[in-house]
Formats: structure tokens, sequence, C-alpha cells
């Protein structure tokens, strides 16, 4: 038998390590939209909500878990995609009888496919990605790049990033204990905080954070797909059951009636030209 060539062998590996990493996308997996409430994850009308309920969040998922060094635990917090439609301010809130909960929010690619694996990543504990994770890192940092969009990791051979990845951080709430340093070496705070980079997808994030409840508002989100990460924060508490909500508010009404003076003016216009 001849012995391959040298480009075809190349082609035969380069093809092998695309159908690889193909193959390894989704190492979590979001909740798809048929099993939110309604089977519905997009905001398609302006002043609308969806909701996802009755799922049992790990207590120590976000973080305070001490064997992770604090990062979040991919594998037991809770995924969601949603989709919004309209440029309007969107609250994320979540509800649950477990009371220190912690919850990120990102702006993705298109529907975020569950992340693909890099080149191995390790925490401060020596654990992998996605079983540690980021949970405040900024798209391409340590312990984001399983994630992060490929459109952003072009400049990292070793970390091609995923389809449909997280493209900004947006923010995130903790109602837990703040913790000065997480295993992939940014901080997660007490209360709520805006950590996008720019005004792209928003313009201003701010929520509250108090036992039992956490949200999260953006202010005028962009049209577009997101993903929320949730889990507890305490990993002295007791895992229980979280409901999420994601909603709009409804457009002013000076926004209605200014539309219709328009449009009746235009009317009026047209009728006199045709005179």
């Amino acid at each position: 038998m001849k012995q391959l060539s040298t480009t075809f062998k190349v082609s035969l590996a380069a093809a092998a390590l695309v159908i690889s990493s193909n193959a390894m996308a989704g190492l979590v997996s979001p909740t798809p939209g048929a099993n939110w409430d309604g089977g519905n994850n997009h905001l398609m009308m302006a002043g609308s909500t969806i909701s996802a309920s009755n799922q049992t969040a790990n207590r120590e998922s976000y973080t305070g878990n001490p064997s992770l060094d604090n990062a979040a635990w991919g594998h037991v917090g809770y995924w969601y995609t949603f989709m919004n439609h309209h440029a309007l301010d969107t609250t994320v809130s979540v509800d649950s009888a477990m009371s220190d909960l912690g919850m990120t929010v990102w702006r993705t690619n298109g529907e975020f496919d569950g992340g693909t694996q890099s080149s191995g990543e390790l925490s401060s504990a020596g654990v992998g990605i996605p079983h540690s994770f980021n949970q405040t890192g900024n798209a391409g940092d340590s312990g984001t790049k399983w994630m992060t969009d490929s459109s952003l990791m072009t400049a990292d051979p070793l970390n091609t990033g995923t389809a449909n990845g997280i493209l900004e951080t947006l923010g995130y709430v903790n109602s837990g204990a703040a913790q000065s340093i997480n295993g992939w070496g940014n901080s997660v705070g007490h209360g709520a905080f805006d950590t996008s980079l720019t005004n792209t997808y928003e313009t201003g994030v701010t929520g509250t954070a108090t036992a039992g409840h956490i949200d999260l508002t953006l202010s005028n989100l962009a049209n577009g797909w997101y993903v929320v990460f949730i889990g507890g924060t305490n990993h002295t508490q007791s895992s229980h059951n979280i409901n999420l909500t994601v909603s709009q508010v409804p457009a002013p009404a000076a926004v209605y009636l200014f539309g219709s003076a328009l449009v009746g003016l235009i009317s009026v216009g047209r009728k006199r030209n045709a005179a």
C-alpha cells in the first residue's frame, strides 16, 4: 500500500480535529425552550413574560463551594436560553425557598450550544471546565474560553471557543456572601453588578439581591439571544426548586399615541397631495 502523502495526512488530521471539536459541543445542557412554561423561551411581544418553574438547583452550584475554590459548578447549576425580539427594558428574576442565590446573564451569538472542550483549562483547585467555570469573568477570560464564541477566540490557537457562544458578560447578582476570589481569579461580590464592557447589548444593568429573590434589569436589551446560569451560593443551605421569570416593560403609552398621531398626519398629508 502506498504511503499517504504528507499533505493528505495533514488534511485528515485537520478534518479529525474539526469533527472532534464539533462532537464535543454540548458540555452543559441548556434547558430546551420546549421545557419552559408553555413551551416558550421567546419574548415575542412588547410587555411579554416567559417563565421556567420547579427546577431543583444545587445549593453551591453558583459559588460557595470550597472544593471548587468558589468557582461555579457548570454541571449542576441551570442554564436557560431566551431570545428577545424588542429592544426594551428586560428583567430576569429568580425566586426560591433557597435563600442564597446567584445568577449571571450573557449575550450569545445565537442560541447557546452548551460549549466546546478546549485546551483543558484548570482552576486554582485543579478542576477542569465546565465542572468548574468562571461565573463572573468576561468572554475569553480564564474559565470562560469553553463557552466563548469562536469569533472572539481567533488569537488563541489552543482555545477555539464554540459556535453560538458568549459575546459579552452583561451582569451578575448574588444574594449570598461575597467571595474575594474564585477558582479562576475573579471576585464574586454580594449584590447586583453591571459587568458589561460596552453598551452594545444594553445601556445599563441594575438589580436586587434579597433572601430567596434575585433579579437583574437590563435597560434597552437588544434583540437577540441570551443565556442565564442560576445556582445556589451557600454549601450549608439545602437545595430547593427555583422559579425563573423574564419580563419586559410594555412600551410607554406615549409611544403608541405618538405613533397613532404620526400615522394620522401621514394620512392627512397624502389626502391633501391627492386633492
